[in-house]
């Protein structure tokens, strides 16, 4: 004997049933170096990762950079909180080629497929990975980056925390940041360390302030960081932030432009870097 229900009862159900949710999209079985799916996120052109974040799951591809192809390895779930610390990190970093010189070695390589979850229900894939060269871009279909990122994402694949990338040396330590395209500096430094040949020293707020305020006052234009002559003196500038990566200005006196931060290069002299750099 059927149960009778009411009309209305009949269009509540019906208004309930007829548009079931998409489920989030699941991780590709092979790695095709594209995102699976078109982003329509707002903001995607500008940074990598625009936009308030549900979570992320991160799919792993692990195999050689000699071949393409690779099957899908694994998979791991990023908190809200775990993929908000990513995406603050990666919105920090610059756009276009990365700032140091590929090789072309043969080994290990684990590429990844992130889709960066929002609670609307849209979706963003960034393409990413590790590599034996340090010389994978990130990119999320509109906007890409050269900043090395592979250690940074394993780290956050194996453990499921995420933290800030940068290189082990501290004297070539930061990936880049946003706005180094049109400043040498951009932002405001909470703290520079000066490299020299043979010493190094740390300094603090005003130090880096003046020296940011210096390097953005000289001539400067888009350059990957080639010059012309021999070096006589080679010094390093690592400046930091409150938060997300720092900038790192190579000066290489006797070279022509001898200034670069990885997007521009400049047109200066700086003859007080060694005190800095000794601290006489």
């Amino acid at each position: 004997m059927k149960r009778w229900m009411p009309p209305a009862a009949l269009l509540l159900v019906a208004a309930c049933t007829s548009a079931p949710l998409t489920a989030p999209a699941p991780c590709p079985e092979t790695w095709t170096g594209q995102a699976p799916e078109e982003t329509t996120v707002g903001g995607a052109a500008d940074m990598l990762v625009p936009g308030t974040l549900a979570g992320a799951l991160m799919c792993a591809y692990p195999g050689d950079n000699m071949t393409e192809g690779e099957a899908l390895g694994g998979q791991r779930n990023l908190s809200p909180d775990e993929t908000a610390r990513m995406a603050r990190d990666l919105n920090h970093l610059p756009a276009g080629p990365g700032s140091g010189a590929c090789t072309l070695a043969g080994g290990p390589e684990t590429n990844y497929l992130v889709r960066v979850d929002y609670a609307g229900g849209e979706r963003l894939w960034l393409t990413t990975g590790e590599e034996v060269n340090h010389c994978t871009d990130t990119a999320n279909g509109s906007f890409k980056t050269g900043a090395y990122l592979g250690e940074a994402m394993t780290a956050a694949y194996r453990t499921g925390k995420w933290t800030t990338p940068r290189r082990a040396d501290p004297c070539h330590r930061s990936l880049g940041r946003r706005g180094q395209e049109f400043d040498m500096v951009p932002g405001r430094p909470v703290g520079v360390l000066v490299c020299g040949d043979d010493s190094k020293r740390d300094h603090g707020r005003d130090v880096a302030l003046a020296l940011a305020g210096e390097l953005n006052t000289i001539p400067a234009r888009p350059g990957g960081g080639s010059c012309t002559g021999t070096p006589t003196e080679t010094y390093q500038l690592q400046f930091r932030y409150a938060e997300g990566p720092g900038v790192g200005v190579s000066v290489r006196v006797g070279c022509r432009p001898p200034i670069h931060n990885g997007s521009l290069s400049g047109t200066g002299e700086f003859p007080g870097l060694k005190a800095l750099a000794t601290g006489g």
